[in-house]
């Protein structure tokens, strides 16, 4: 019986160490101008760009010397590069090249569910995640900001998700406008607002935003 086990586990080892390099992914040869195209035309910030694919059709002798992706990269998917430079001779030459990729970006996600209005520090943690739907991600300090929204358990935020902290939508509030020498107070209706100030609707309509303080909101005009 020893010899059949023996067998078993040769062909069992020998079936492991074949299969060992067609499961692992192939890394994607992109030239270094292609991946600083795509490094420019990235609209989010310490985002991680990893290559699924890549082909091009570049005359064998153009030596590219600039490429420029043909729109701004916000999620995973793919852009069309288009490549220009010059031959040996000095003549100007352009080719295309198509990139696959996924894209990735440090997203503060929920540790749990947050209420709309309740305070966002202490509530998420920096983790990487996937951009799929193009929805900018909110990336900066979580200090006295608060939800837009309920944001459910394990859900990134994104820019809209985020509001100052300040009066509850809806409810009057006092604004003074100061422009310089002039001061204007009047009422206005405070309102959601993305961002890291409280806004209000003036009764002319005209929506405004600035520092929050005493159920005032104060308002510069420069």
């Amino acid at each position: 019986m020893r010899p059949i086990s023996f067998l078993s586990s040769f062909f069992t080892l020998t079936l492991l160490v074949v299969a060992s390099p067609s499961a692992q992914a192939k890394k994607v040869k992109v030239p270094s101008l292609i991946k600083k195209a795509v490094t420019e035309g990235l609209t989010v910030q310490n985002a991680k760009v990893v290559y699924r694919s890549y082909r091009s059709r570049i005359p064998a002798k153009c030596t590219v010397r600039y490429a420029q992706v043909d729109r701004p990269i916000n999620r995973s998917g793919r852009v069309l590069v288009k490549a220009t430079g010059h031959d040996h001779r000095g003549v100007s030459c352009q080719g295309w090249a198509w990139v696959s990729f996924k894209l990735k970006a440090k997203m503060w996600v929920a540790l749990r569910g947050v209420q709309d209005g309740a305070a966002l520090e202490g509530n998420f943690k920096k983790q990487w995640r996937e951009l799929k739907s193009g929805r900018t991600p909110f990336q900066g300090s979580l200090a006295e900001l608060v939800a837009n929204r309920y944001i459910p358990k394990a859900s990134p935020i994104r820019i809209n998700d985020v509001r100052a902290e300040g009066p509850q939508p809806g409810s009057d509030i006092t604004v003074v406008v100061q422009a310089q020498a002039i001061r204007i107070q009047q009422k206005g209706r405070a309102v959601p607002c993305n961002g890291t100030q409280p806004c209000a609707v003036l009764p002319s309509g005209k929506k405004v935003r600035g520092s929050f303080e005493n159920n005032t909101l104060y308002v510069e005009v420069q």
